[in-house]
């Protein structure tokens, strides 16, 4: 007789025991479970039996918290994840053909011969080789067309008119609110503190309000499309100003609510007024995207101050050089790209430095760094190349909508932006002079492109496109950087890139340190996807961030 029901060795308050017939019947089934850590479905089960030997966190006594996951949630995994596909040898092959001849026959042969005999310096451009294929072909599929017929492509059409869905959505609701903001001051009257500044922000707001609904109607009609992007653009340098009011006078008190209101308006306003096709749903998307991911806005926040400084920084000086009269939608596209652009080039950087298949040794040898940074200056020279690294610049400079007469130095300018933050996404913890390897090996590249930047700043503080004490600072040391360069003297480079990055307000050391953590947070993404798919239970539970 047991004491929990039916089975035999029960205990008060225990599970039920399986009787012996059913041990019997269900051994063989269970013992292919066991070896393969296939468990039933946890909603099924108690937790207690569960193997949790395949879940376990790895932490320890100096790190207690989880390495990985921020949380765990139960959802549909769809089945087994299926592995990398083969699709980047082509792209292997397509980089191949980069190579001067002769280097390309003398690698070739070596890849014949057996493993052991391998010359080791071809087997480390072979390994980079590959680690650049497949990350140039995981961005052209992410970058190539939807299929028309999917349920992506619907949405990315259903995208093109959501900006003004949220925009009449947001109206609504400002116009019910003003309605109880003025009923709130009818009820409170003349002697509340907040009488005046309320009543002149409603004002505002409702002829902000009206603009809206003018600028609908004028986009509306071909000939004065024109004429309801620029009142889209006042209307959202008028929203931000009034927002930022707003915020100043009433954050944290009985009216936050339409504070956040007027702070998605603004921002959808400001996307409304980009012309380019498909512009506005993505800028909307971006700041959602990348709502509280600073560090000074969040204790969850990805970017760090010196990180999001230098975007800043960025941002104003395309602005200032390229599109002085661009609209505050522009502006506020161009910062969103390049804060994320960035924060992918800097992970992208991390993960092909670390793909070069050498087992760094800790602590590392001069000589295994060399070896790194060899490879990875490869990989970069390749990415340069093969045309990767402009397309990607010229992506932004087209879907900023800069003007035909600068677009070719808007792109040459971002290109060399991007190049600058890969080499330093290589950099050994906070030191950049660990990078000069890479550097000598872009020489050329690098040179190139700072000597275009010194010369468009150089004519811009003569004609007067560019002014201030700043600006001339840069010019100074951009001259600097571009002799330093042709010296072959990188120390003397990295002292003149240093003195740029100060005119952000900024330090390098800030930004490297900056960019660390993104690396990190990017690790722990990563392990916890690699976590989820390599999941052998297959229980249903996935690892989410």
């Amino acid at each position: 007789m047991t004491l929990t029901g039916s089975g035999s060795g029960g205990s008060i308050g225990g599970p039920i025991q399986p009787t012996i017939y059913e041990l019997e019947t269900n051994a063989a089934t269970n013992t292919a479970k066991a070896y393969l850590k296939v468990v039933a479905d946890t909603l099924d089960i108690p937790l207690l039996q569960m193997d949790y030997s395949a879940l376990r966190y790895q932490s320890s006594a100096n790190r207690p918290v989880l390495p990985n996951a921020l949380f765990s949630e139960r959802v549909n995994t769809g089945g087994p994840q299926t592995g990398p596909s083969d699709a980047w040898v082509s792209t292997y092959d397509n980089l191949l053909q980069l190579l001067p001849p002769d280097f390309q026959a003398a690698f070739l042969a070596n890849l014949q011969l057996p493993r052991a005999s391998q010359n080791p310096n071809f087997v480390i451009f072979n390994n980079v080789l590959q680690q650049t294929a497949q990350n140039l072909t995981w961005l052209s599929g992410a970058a190539a067309p939807l299929n028309e017929q999917s349920l992506a492509a619907f949405s990315a059409d259903f995208n093109l008119v959501f900006s003004f869905i949220a925009m009449n959505t947001i109206v609504k609701q400002s116009e019910s609110m003003l309605t109880s903001a003025w009923s709130y001051l009818e009820t409170v009257g003349a002697n509340d503190p907040n009488f005046n500044a309320l009543s002149n922000f409603s004002t505002q707001y409702e002829g902000i309000i009206d603009n809206l609904k003018s600028a609908v109607g004028l986009i509306k009609d071909p000939s004065t499309n024109e004429e309801g992007l620029a009142l889209f653009a006042s209307t959202a340098t008028s929203l931000a100003a009034l927002s930022n009011e707003f915020d100043t006078l009433y954050a944290g008190n009985d009216f936050l609510l339409l504070g956040a209101n007027l702070h998605a308006l603004s921002v959808i306003t400001a996307a409304l007024s980009l012309d380019q096709p498909g512009s506005a749903p993505l800028l909307i998307g971006l700041s959602l995207a990348t709502q509280s991911t600073g560090t000074n806005e969040s204790a969850l926040g990805i970017f760090g101050p010196s990180y999001s400084a230098l975007v800043d920084g960025l941002a104003n000086f395309m602005i200032d050089a390229y599109m002085p009269n661009a609209n505050i939608g522009t502006q506020t596209y161009l910062s969103q790209l390049l804060e994320v652009g960035l924060a992918l080039a800097i992970v992208y950087g991390n993960a092909t430095y670390n793909g070069a298949g050498i087992p760094e040794t800790d602590p590392p040898t001069p000589e295994s760094r060399s070896d790194i940074n060899f490879a990875y200056g490869l990989s970069l020279l390749l990415l340069t190349e093969s045309g990767n690294l402009s397309s990607t610049a010229q992506a932004i400079t087209d879907g900023i909508g800069a003007p035909d007469n600068v677009q070719g130095n808007v792109t040459s300018s971002l290109s060399t932006i991007i190049l600058l933050v890969l080499i330093l996404a290589g950099t050994n913890g906070t030191n950049p002079t660990s990078t000069t390897t890479v550097m000598n090996t872009l020489s050329a590249e690098l040179q190139q492109g700072i000597n275009n930047l010194s010369n468009y700043v150089s004519n811009g503080l003569l004609n007067g496109t560019l002014s201030g004490d700043g600006y001339e600072q840069l010019g100074v040391s951009l001259q600097q950087a571009n002799i330093a360069l042709e010296d072959g003297d990188y120390d003397s480079f990295i002292g003149a890139l240093e003195t740029s990055v100060g005119l952000t307000g900024t330090t390098l050391s800030g930004i490297l340190t900056d960019m660390q953590s993104i690396n990190g947070f990017w690790s722990s993404v990563n392990d916890s996807l690699d976590q989820a798919n390599d999941n052998t239970l297959n229980t249903g539970i996935s690892t989410a961030v």
